[in-house]
């Protein structure tokens, strides 16, 4: 029982403590500044909502946030999330309305690292297709 507590123990403070967020409603560009520390893993969760007549039609990579990290004007990591890569461990919860609407809070398979501690500007870019009708799909930064 005790190495059960100890692994769900473990599992919960891999999540991280939110530092920022992107808020979209729609594609589009956003940045914002959090502070982050060298040496540890920062993490990308969405927290997404949207209508669409199918998720089946909609290829995953149609629905993603170029994430760039930049420390004193130069980027430091670029990376690719969707809504939907999960990785290997699947942190989340969904839900789903119907056919047509799918929401979820979920860690991506995203991890970036930066080369010093301090402030970090988070640029991101959202993109989906114009048949996804997005009520929000905010970019999570946890560390």
């Amino acid at each position: 029982m005790r190495r059960l507590g100890a692994l769900v123990l473990l599992g919960l403070s891999s999540c991280g403590t939110i530092v920022g967020a992107v808020p979209f409603v729609g594609p589009g560009q956003e940045r914002t500044v959090v502070s982050l520390e060298a040496g540890r893993d920062v993490r990308f969760w969405s927290d997404f909502s949207a209508t669409y007549e199918r998720w089946g039609e909609i290829d995953e990579d149609d629905v993603a946030y170029e994430v760039e990290l930049f420390q004193d004007g130069a980027i430091v990591a670029n990376l690719r999330c969707a809504p939907r890569d999960y990785g290997l461990v699947r942190l989340c919860h969904e839900r789903f309305h119907g056919i047509h609407s799918y929401a979820g809070n979920c860690r991506m398979a995203c991890v970036a690292r930066v080369p010093k501690s301090g402030p970090t500007e988070v640029r991101v870019t959202f993109s989906a297709p114009p048949s996804m009708h997005i009520e929000r799909a905010h970019l999570i930064v946890r560390q």
